[in-house]
Order: C-alpha cells, then sequence, then structure tokens
C-alpha cells in the first residue's frame, strides 16, 4: 500500500511534503505512540493501585489534597 501524499500549506498555497517533513512526520507518529503507551501504562497501574487499596480517585484525591 502506497504512503498517503501529505501537504503543508504555505500562505495560500499547499505544497507535498519534503523528504525532511516525510521523515519528521514518521518521527513524530512513533513519538506520539510511545507518549500515548506510556500514559496508558500509568492509567492502568493507578486503577491498579486504587483498586488494591479499596478506594476511588475522588478519595484519593481527598487523602493528597
Amino acid at each position: 500500500m502506497p504512503s498517503p501524499k501529505l501537504f503543508a500549506q504555505d500562505g495560500n498555497e499547499y505544497r507535498e511534503f519534503t523528504q525532511v517533513e516525510y521523515e519528521q512526520h514518521a518521527a513524530d507518529l512513533i513519538e506520539y505512540e510511545r507518549q500515548n503507551a506510556i500514559a496508558l501504562e500509568k492509567a492502568a497501574a493507578r486503577k491498579t493501585l486504587l483498586d488494591r487499596l479499596g478506594i476511588t480517585s475522588d478519595e484519593a484525591a481527598l487523602l493528597l489534597g
């Protein structure tokens, strides 16, 4: 499957991404996926901890606040 063409806007003109822009876009997507995976892991760890303690996130906020 060919890669979709991506475009950048320069003023009122649209142009296809340069090779450098395509590479940066690919790197940005990888970084986004990495950050998203980290956030999901943190959320799962937080939920596990709260379940172990038997409290809700609101109750935890009250205890810490």
